[in-house]
């Protein structure tokens, strides 16, 4: 590279990571130093959400004093992969009021409020900040300490765009801020349900808002007090409650041109009617509509006819010509209990989930069913097939998937419906039974073969034991072999592995001195660097330490607890290298997290 013009360098390093691209170029030479820190005065955007301790070392050593005032975009996580990496990166050289040209900032996995309440302190002082990202966060805290971080955040005086992904232990309630913010224009709330009946308070707090997204949760007659929300344009909510008026909610807001719903556990009164007669009366501006239902069906009696009762009342004029708003349908016909899954084309959603049999059956209004085939705005599939045969019922595929879900053994009519995995970056796999030819296992390698960007594989389910039946003598005698996850096939891409599977009695696998030994040896433990996993000892989290070079990070559950976590604690610091991190797990109390290089 040493012979290429510094222009083609810096468009090469835009194919590298924040972290990635430190890691593999920095101190090559002054020229490559110089134009690391000329990327960065360029692009602005620094992610570290996957560094480890050498790189922010080096990184806050070396380059970040000669960018720090440039950098626009900031993302840092506490997540498994990089536990304690926010008050590592920031510390006391480097508080957030001193990348003082901050206009967006993206924090993932905290799980203290007490952190969250000094980071925002931090945020006051950031006159450009107009884009916040809290995401994957847990806490502890009682309602009125949330009030408190909430009004804090409404503080942020330039704040626009706001994701608010925190979750809360003992209530899973919004708590609406009582200050109020004219700046914020777009919010994005996860993690909480918030009440119907808060949304006039929410929006008296956040009179400019003009596009919102939450999952909403109602009482009875609580949706009776709303007040219009005139500046609202989008709208999109998600709900398991099926009180929610949505006649009542969706009046008080006129002004919509986009309009997304997610409705599970609704009643099938809930047609195409009910919504037609919402749209005419009450959302005359609207020209986007995203609907995806799961109706329960469990209290009709005659199941084939509500179907397409359902169906035909999406056939009318207003959907077909006037708005040409087309619907698909899956169900199982023989299900115990009843659910007809429903959604407007083309499919608008992130997540789906497809389980495929004999008694399968589709439908959709769409004249011409090959318009609507591409399913490419799903990026989450969770897919299952227990066909006895190959069939074209469903002409659907998906070539963007970023995250799937897969149960073992599988049908031949996967590759059908997801004729590519390039995009691919975590694979979770549920094996139901192992065959005596370990065709799970071909199966599974083929999957890993097509996924050239995989990073992370979680071993969900898996039964332990299989019996293999021998013949000697004319006698017929058993023998019952122990399983473990399949961690034995191969992909050079993943980084990262997540072993807490549960058996197939559904108790949990704590792995042995044998069986650490055997992932040790493993390719894709050999090449681990972000690890959970459930062991019978505490030498054992030792030996998997020193045994797996390139693990970064261990989050491990332990059977070895003599007294308390405080205790295994202490011994783990004292057989470990004092460079190895050692904390008990935020989120979930047995658990511990070890950042080790």
């Amino acid at each position: 590279m040493e012979i290429l013009a510094n222009e083609l360098i810096l468009d090469i390093f835009e194919y590298f990571s924040s972290t990635d691209l430190i890691h593999s170029f920095n101190s090559l030479n002054n020229r490559f130093d110089n134009l690391i820190i000329d990327y960065f005065h360029i692009h602005k955007c620094f992610d570290f959400r996957l560094g480890n301790k050498a790189d922010i070392q080096l990184t806050r050593r070396r380059y970040l004093p000669s960018f720090i005032d440039q950098i626009e975009h900031l993302y840092l996580s506490d997540a498994d992969t990089n536990p304690h990496e926010i008050d590592f990166f920031l510390s006391r050289l480097y508080p957030f009021y001193r990348f003082e040209n901050l206009k967006s900032i993206s924090l993932e996995h905290i799980y203290s409020i007490e952190k969250l309440d000094r980071l925002i302190d931090d945020f006051q002082r950031l006159s450009y900040l107009t884009d916040l990202r809290l995401q994957r966060c847990f806490i502890q805290a009682d309602q009125q300490s949330i009030l408190k971080l909430m009004n804090k955040i409404w503080s942020l005086s330039n704040l626009i765009t706001l994701h608010l992904g925190i979750s809360y232990d003992g209530h899973n309630h919004f708590i609406p801020p009582t200050m109020i913010s004219c700046s914020i224009r777009h919010l994005f709330v996860q993690g909480t349900e918030c009440v119907v009946g808060n949304l006039s308070i929410l929006y008296e707090n956040t009179p400019s808002l003009e596009t919102l997204s939450l999952k909403l949760w109602s009482y009875h007659d609580d949706d009776n007090n709303l007040n219009p929300m005139l500046t609202l344009t989008r709208f999109s909510c998600q709900s398991n409650n099926p009180s929610i008026s949505f006649i009542t909610l969706l009046r008080h807001m006129p002004n919509l041109r986009d309009l997304n719903i997610q409705l599970n556990n609704s009643e099938s009164q809930m047609d195409g009617n009910y919504w037609q007669s919402i749209i005419r009366k009450h959302l005359l501006q609207l020209t986007n509509f995203q609907l995806k239902m799961e109706i329960n069906l469990s209290n009709v009696s005659d199941t084939e006819r509500e179907i397409n009762r359902i169906i035909d009342t999406y056939r009318t004029s207003f959907w077909i010509n006037q708005h040409q708003w087309f619907i698909r349908c899956f169900w199982n016909e023989d299900a115990d209990q009843p659910l007809l899954y429903l959604h407007t084309l083309p499919y608008g959603f992130k997540h789906l989930s497809l389980q495929l049999a004999d008694d399968f059956r589709t439908e959709t209004t769409c004249p011409n069913e090959d318009l609507y085939q591409h399913y490419n705005c799903v990026k989450n599939l969770t897919f299952s097939s227990c066909l006895s045969e190959s069939n074209d019922l469903l002409n659907i595929s998906f070539r963007h998937l970023r995250h799937l879900s897969l149960s073992f053994p599988m049908k031949d009519t996967f590759r059908q419906y997801v004729p590519q995995l390039d995009r691919l970056i975590s694979l979770e796999v549920r094996i139901l039974d192992w065959n005596d030819d370990d065709e799970d296992l071909i199966q599974l390698q083929d999957i890993l073969d097509q996924a050239p960007r995989l990073f992370s594989i979680q071993f969900h389910s898996w039964p332990t034991s299989s019996t293999n039946v021998a013949y000697q003598s004319n006698k017929k005698s058993q023998k019952t072999i122990t399983k473990m996850a399949p961690f034995s096939n191969e992909n050079p891409s993943v980084r990262q592995l997540d072993l807490r599977g549960l058996r197939s009695s559904q108790l949990h696998h704590f792995y042995n001195e044998q069986q650490c030994f055997a992932l040790t040896r493993s390719p894709l433990g050999s090449q681990c660097e972000y690890l959970q996993i459930e062991v019978e000892k505490r030498t054992n989290i030792v030996d998997l330490v020193k045994k797996m070079p390139k693990l970064r990070t261990l989050n491990v559950r332990c059977q070895d607890r003599k007294q308390n976590d405080q205790e295994l604690i202490k011994w783990l610091q004292n057989h470990l290298p004092s460079s190895c991190s050692v904390a008990k797990d935020s989120l979930s109390p047995n658990d511990i997290r070890l950042w080790i290089r």
